[in-house]
């Protein structure tokens, strides 16, 4: 007995003094670096509780190094400093159903210091979705049952001595066949990871990362890691791949800018359990499956990705890409309409984010070398290179999955901006960030922009105001404005038009702002953003309406932003305001819809999707230009907006009477600038703040609408034929014009029902705004359910076309007669112009 009793004191003490106890050959070990001395601290625990609910064990050893901030989380001890974790398993917490949920957010709101009965009464209105979405986006019932083997007090998580140590522990400690290493924090691409907010910012960069893994090979004598994944933004950039080519077989990355909630664990973890022979492979692309999994279903979140890079490839990946920048290099000023053209028209990332998208500039390469090789003014020596670019990739490209919103997301970005001035401004320290074997494209970058500053001296551009139409003699959100200009030019990148309401002391408002977009179909048959070369005559609409942020009870006049590559949302940009500081952030909303998707933030240059917690605000920014013609940012910080259950909303009142300003400005590559404008009277008093007009100068028709449906969305038929569409936000209702030519009234009306109808009813002869036209009723069903409609025709004797209208309801009751008669009172035809 005495022996077995001096045995039992000896295990204790060899297992006090180091770590959690490490499986005998284990398949994998995870090692978790999470750098989270920011505000990411809170989102980090959901990953945790993913972890430890499937917990280290069935041939997985779970080890991490956990950061805290001071601050941010007060949950779980609220201890600040820096310790080691062998996850170990924690049961799940029961899943409440929607009631339990219910109390669980009253519970936590209260606990942020908000009013119990008005947190009961705001629950109270929200849907069953609402109540999941608010439990599960602000980690409630999330636990963390582990206990630290090491703590090491304060560690600087930006030092690559830090990553070094704590991957060499943790490989000595929990030995296994397979090695997978996850660093967690912001991400900004090649600009590195972080920061760590109690060490004065301290970011670790690109070859901070490549000296600490190597150094960790060395002293572990491992030639490389199976995975090297980067749970943070915007790490999918072919610059990170190739600084982990000599240390990892595959790297595990996003393109976009990562949810709060960050990668998946506790299913992909199970899977890597359940199937103990998995490869690398295997295991990256489980990761991917469940990642995407999670943000389609429970953590409902648009616009995500994550890619798996096999290493191997990246070496023949330079070598082409290189061959690519060599053949352009040499033809540069004849293909600087293809290059900016496929620029113009490749998947972007951090495009959310406003004119700070420019910042980042990366874009993804294969979609950028497809586009190329559909120019039809490319030479075949670099078609030829651009194919063989795409052929690397997908040898490289392992696995990549990205959502609806991403669709040119394939896996592997790259840095190019999109002008010489934004390389300029943000690409300076690019040489001294990126790999050295990316030399090559950091020398083609700058002979690049050098050709196109010495190429384009700006005379090519061609832009000019020829006429502002309204119906009457002062424009209004019943007549709104249509502005007539002539547009061409070289090389061109950008045109966009800008409204600026002016003031009595000088100073220019920016209310609205939009990109104005060039299509044509190329012989291959894909629509292509073009801007042209020539002078052609062109138009567009100005809604006359601003848009207000809401947070239910303030409002404050905002600035949307978007582009072809923001993925159906627009932004708000200001500075979002909590506990610990101020930040530059980003409102966004669904450009269909206006719902609120959430908030991004920007953390010493890395972005990431902030979680207010409610009592925090927002400061939304106005943009004017003062009359010395400086463009400032003027935040409306007497207009706070601040967060609580009831997500922000957006939506657009009529504009001001008064003095506007229309302006139109078209860029090239070389940043030359051409500006035109012109003025408009707006005069909104006694208008029927319920109704916009619609005006359509190329068919010659006119007709108002419900306010709140927004502007047209003009779409093309197979036939050739344009239609425009209205709508409610919600979907329920639709006024539909379309316009056809060498066609009578009556068969027009046939023809098109025919193609939308399941059943019609009879053809009658009535007036429609006082014009002889033809109706017909018909019902359809379509995927997303019944619609019932009207239909009329009537001739346009100024244009010579027919037009039909289709008034459309969702159920199978009756069309909203009132759209039926607002449409009959007010329509209104004019000599198209």
């Amino acid at each position: 007995m005495k022996q077995l009793g001096w045995l039992s004191l000896i295990t204790i003490l060899f297992i006090l003094p180091g770590v959690g106890l490490a499986q005998e050959n284990a398949n994998w070990t995870i090692l978790h670096y999470t750098a989270v001395d920011n505000d990411l601290e809170g989102a980090a625990f959901n990953d945790y509780y993913e972890m430890q609910t499937t917990g280290s064990g069935d041939g997985v050893n779970i080890v991490a190094q956990l950061d805290r901030a001071e601050g941010y989380d007060g949950r779980f001890g609220d201890w600040t400093d820096t310790r080691r974790f062998f996850i170990e398993q924690s049961p799940a917490l029961p899943v409440p159903d929607i009631d339990g949920k219910r109390a669980a957010l009253l519970t936590f709101f209260v606990e942020q210091g908000l009013d119990a009965d008005q947190v009961n009464a705001e629950l109270a209105t929200f849907d069953d979705a609402t109540i999941e979405a608010i439990y599960t986006n602000n980690n409630v019932g999330v636990t963390f049952e582990q206990t630290a083997v090491e703590t090491l007090g304060e560690v600087d998580m930006g030092d690559p001595q830090a990553l070094t140590d704590f991957i060499v522990w943790g490989v000595e400690n929990y030995p296994a066949s397979h090695y997978m290493i996850v660093i967690g924090s912001h991400g900004a691409g090649w600009r590195g990871l972080g920061p760590d907010y109690g060490n004065s910012q301290s970011m670790l960069t690109l070859p901070e990362i490549d000296s600490a893994l190597g150094a960790a090979r060395a002293q572990l004598g491992i030639e490389r890691f199976d995975i090297v994944g980067f749970d943070a933004c915007l790490m999918g950039v072919t610059d990170v791949a190739v600084m982990l080519e000599p240390h990892a077989s595959y790297v595990l990355f996003a393109q976009e800018v990562i949810p709060g909630n960050g990668w998946e664990y506790r299913e992909s973890i199970d899977a890597m359990k359940a199937n103990p022979d998995w490869d690398a492979f295997q295991v990256g692309a489980a990761f991917i499956d469940s990642y995407m999994a999670y943000y389609a279903g429970e953590g409902a979140r648009t616009k995500v990705d994550l890619a798996l890079v096999d290493t191997a490839g990246v070496p023949a990946l330079l070598a082409s890409l290189e061959q690519f920048a060599q053949v352009v290099a040499v033809d540069t000023v004849e293909l600087l309409s293809a290059l900016g053209t496929a620029r113009n028209n490749s998947q972007a990332f951090g495009a959310s984010l406003g004119d700070r998208a420019d910042f980042y500039s990366y874009i993804d390469l294969r979609d950028f070398m497809t586009w190329f090789s559909l120019q039809t003014t490319i030479t075949e020596e670099a078609y030829l290179a651009a194919q063989e670019v795409i052929a690397a990739y997908d040898r490289t490209v392992a696995y990549s999955q990205s959502d609806s919103r991403l669709p040119g997301a394939n896996g592997l970005g790259i840095y190019l901006p999109s002008t010489q001035p934004i390389y300029e401004a943000f690409g300076i320290e690019y040489s001294t960030q990126s790999p050295s074997s990316m030399t090559f494209w950091q020398d083609y970058l700058l002979r690049f922009y050098e050709t196109i500053a010495t190429e384009l001296d700006g005379s090519a551009l061609q832009l000019q105001i020829t006429d502002v139409f309204t119906l009457g003699e002062r424009g209004s959100s019943l007549d709104t404005p249509v502005i007539f200009f002539d547009a061409g030019g070289k090389g061109v990148v950008d045109l966009s038009y800008t409204i600026l309401y002016l003031q009595q002391d000088g100073t220019q408002v920016i209310v609205d702002n939009s990109p104005i977009s060039y299509t044509s179909l190329l012989p291959t048959g894909e629509t292509v953003v073009e801007y042209p070369n020539e002078l052609t005559p062109s138009t567009f609409t100005w809604s006359v309406a601003l848009p207000y942020v809401s947070d239910g009870s303030g409002s404050a006049l905002g600035l949307p932003q978007s582009s072809s590559a923001s993925g159906g949302e627009m932004s708000i940009a200001g500075t979002f305001v909590n506990a610990q500081g101020s930040q530059p952030a980003y409102l966004i909303f669904d450009t269909a819809t206006y719902t609120y998707q959430g908030m991004l933030a920007i953390a010493d240059n890395a972005p990431y999707e902030a979680r207010p917690l409610p009592g925090d605000q927002f400061i939304v920014d106005l943009f004017i230009i003062t009359p010395e013609g400086e463009v400032q940012s003027l935040p409306q910080s007497d207009r706070p907006l601040t967060f609580g259950l009831t997500p922000f909303t957006i939506n657009f009142q009529p504009a001001f009477s008064g003095d506007y300003r229309v302006q139109l400005a078209m860029s090239d590559l070389a940043g030359n600038r051409i500006v035109q404008r012109t003025e408009v009277v707006i005069d909104n008093e006694g208008v029927d703040d319920s109704l916009r007009g619609f005006t359509d100068t190329n068919e010659g028709v006119y007709f108002q609408y419900p306010f709140a449906w927004g502007e047209s969305v003009l779409i093309s038929n197979d036939d050739g034929s344009l239609t425009q569409l209205l709508g409610d936000i919600e979907g329920t209702q639709s006024l539909a014009v379309t316009a056809l030519y060498d066609t009578e009234a009556e068969t027009a009306l046939l023809e098109l029902v025919e193609t939308i109808a399941d059943e019609a009813g009879e053809i009658v002869e009535t007036t429609l705004g006082g014009l002889p036209a033809y109706r017909m009723e018909y019902s359809a069903t379509t995927d997303t359910g019944a619609i019932v409609g009207i239909a009329y025709s009537l001739f346009q004797p100024e244009s010579g076309a027919v037009l039909v209208f289709t008034i459309e309801s969702s159920g199978d009751g009756e069309v909203n007669a009132t759209l039926e008669s607002l449409l009959d009172a007010t329509l209104g035809l004019f000599a198209p112009l």
